[in-house]
């Protein structure tokens, strides 16, 4: 998600005031959207200010299993996602925000856009501790590599709603303005 102030680099040029544009205006914005789109997807909203699509039956078991209450959409399950949701300078006034690690990325990806069919899971090592519905003593066991059909709805949460764009190219016009007063 770009966030950009070339445009109105521009406009301080002619008005020769381009040296004292403030530096970090990109930075700022850049920061404000990302604590934007956490806000609300944290709140259970996605970037047009609707509800997230609810969870599974099956996904809000796993949850509640796991200790968490499958009460709403929030993409928080174990803070991965957001915790690697990051903003970085970009170019002389620009910014970025993006995620920084790869899989993070196709994490977000997928429930942004949602996704349906089967996919494969690599191998891997689970812990069980119940057997045929019974409590046993915990061990790990391998598990090969198979598939799943995965049924993910489209969440798009990464974007920014109406409320929050206003309130960002408002920061801007303030911070034209004062660069204009001076």
């Amino acid at each position: 998600m770009p966030v950009r102030t070339q445009g109105f680099n521009a406009v301080l040029m002619k008005l020769g005031r381009l040296s004292d544009a403030p530096d970090g205006t990109a930075l700022k914005m850049a920061a404000a959207a990302t604590d934007m789109v956490k806000t609300h997807t944290l709140a259970g909203k996605d970037k047009y200010g609707r509800s997230l699509k609810r969870y599974s039956a099956s996904y809000r078991s796993s949850m509640t299993r796991r200790g968490r209450k499958g009460r709403k959409v929030d993409l928080f399950d174990k803070g991965e996602m957001f915790r690697a949701l990051m903003w970085k300078k970009r170019g002389s006034r620009g910014a970025v925000v993006f995620f920084n690690r790869a899989e993070e990325n196709v994490k977000a990806l997928t429930h942004n856009s949602g996704k349906k069919g089967s996919e494969t899971v690599s191998a891997h090592k689970r812990k069980m501790k119940t057997a045929f519905g019974k409590k046993i003593k915990p061990i790990t066991v391998n598990v090969r590599q198979h598939k799943r059909q995965v049924d993910l709805p489209k969440r798009p949460f990464f974007g920014l709603q109406k409320g929050e764009r206003a309130a960002l190219v408002n920061y801007l016009e303030n911070e034209i303005r004062k660069v204009i007063k001076k």
